[in-house]
């Protein structure tokens, strides 16, 4: 039985989204947890389920991977940080590559903020002041423990 079809069958008890969240499988770790935590956190993925594999064929057809499959693509909704030439950072003021969670928070911070509080929508400055505030006070300490940086 596929990793697919065994997480389908634990969770037949509470509806699910279609869309599948796929990361890898094995030992968890935090940027990985906090990544899909914050994808729930949108209405497209809110009920949708884990697929934890490193098996490629598996990952392959799913909309979304984070943290595995050794692709960083935004437009193809792959957000993994492993590669050698990865680079990304949060902004030009930060030094800190992201993880995965940092990957989808700078993608989605502000869509992720704007679902949780809603009142916030028609305000742009004060998203963009909780969406950096939050990177700098929680997410980038995530960002620099998964890349073996010490946290002060």
């Amino acid at each position: 039985m596929s990793a697919l079809a065994k997480r389908q069958r634990t969770t037949k008890s509470r509806p699910t989204s279609t869309l599948i969240i796929g990361t890898h499988s094995g030992t968890f770790q935090a940027d990985e947890a906090m990544g899909v935590f914050l994808l729930r956190c949108l209405p497209l993925y809110h009920k949708s389920p884990v697929l934890r594999t490193r098996n490629t064929e598996e990952l392959a057809p799913l909309p979304i991977v984070i943290d595995v499959g050794g692709v960083f693509d935004q437009k193809l909704l792959r957000f993994d940080h492993h590669q050698r030439t990865f680079n990304e950072t949060f902004g030009d003021k930060f030094q800190i590559k992201l993880s995965a969670c940092g990957l989808v928070f700078k993608f989605y911070g502000r869509e992720i903020i704007t679902s949780l509080f809603p009142q916030l929508e028609s305000e742009p400055d004060k998203v963009t002041y909780v969406y950096e505030k939050l990177y700098k006070g929680f997410i980038e300490g995530l960002d620099a423990i998964d890349n073996g940086i010490e946290v002060r």
